[in-house]
């Protein structure tokens, strides 16, 4: 699973106004009533900016993507999320763990970017929507959701947030925490072979919001199915969602779709 001034185009804004001040849900089903699903920047502006950087975000909201997505691991020893999609990160000083090092370390030889620049940044923006994936290790998975919960609530952000996640443990964590995040089941990717029915179902009956699945591994009927259950279906691409997976995710009319081209998303979306 956000910069400066954020406006989408006149049409989008009129479509949106209503259905960001009633939440994530809401604004999904607004997209989708106008027969077009909602975009969704994987790590920010991907095609023209690095991975989960301001930069990448900042770009992704001035194009008028609907959700910005970041991903996000929790530091024990300094109580921070830093953006990276690996808790091993790499930088011009070296590597660090992010779950267990010290953010001296990390800062100095990562250089990566918090989730508190984020909330600096874009916080005060009301266009602004955001899907926090929570990248849990053994060390985090309840302490770090429970303070992610925390933190975008104490932020002003839970009625426009997702939090996706692969560990049911981390995503019950942050629903016993009442903040009113929506939350996105995640299945890991394990080729192409179909999503069950039994799968989808467990996401309705455990509480969750949403199922966020490889596309390669969605059926239109499964599409169907999560929908008839009151779930928002929401896709990726392995490994990057490009032009194709773009086309694919609009017919296949899932409501959510991370891709990695979101120029070339807006542009067959007519935006």
């Amino acid at each position: 699973m956000f910069h400066r001034t954020v406006i989408s185009l006149a049409a989008s804004c009129v479509l949106f106004a209503g259905a960001l001040t009633a939440g994530p849900a809401a604004a999904a089903e607004a997209q989708n009533s106008g027969t077009a699903l909602g975009s969704v920047a994987h790590r920010g502006d991907k095609e023209h900016h690095p991975d989960n950087t301001l930069a990448g975000v900042e770009s992704a909201i001035a194009k008028g993507a609907d959700w910005v997505e970041i991903d996000v691991h929790y530091n024990i020893a300094g109580d921070k999320f830093y953006l990276s999609h690996d808790n091993l990160c790499k930088g011009p000083g070296g590597t660090a763990l992010i779950d267990s090092g010290s953010p001296k370390r990390i800062e100095e030889n990562c250089q990566l970017p918090t989730l508190d620049d984020v909330f600096a940044a874009f916080g005060k923006q009301t266009a602004t929507n955001f899907v926090y994936e929570f990248k849990h290790t053994g060390l985090t998975t309840v302490k770090g959701a429970r303070r992610l919960a925390q933190e975008i609530e104490e932020h002003g952000q839970s009625s426009r947030a997702w939090v996706s996640g692969f560990s049911d443990l981390g995503l019950k964590t942050i629903k016993d925490q009442k903040t009113g995040n929506k939350l996105m089941r995640v299945r890991t990717w394990t080729g192409e072979g179909p999503v069950s029915r039994t799968w989808v179902s467990s996401t309705a009956k455990q509480g969750f919001d949403a199922i966020n699945i490889n596309l390669d591994a969605l059926r239109p009927e499964t599409v169907a199915y999560a929908k008839s259950l009151g779930l928002t279906v929401s896709a990726w691409g392995w490994p990057d969602a490009v032009e194709k997976d773009n086309q694919k995710a609009i017919d296949m009319d899932v409501d959510m779709f991370m891709t990695d081209r979101l120029d070339d998303l807006h542009q067959r979306l007519g935006r």
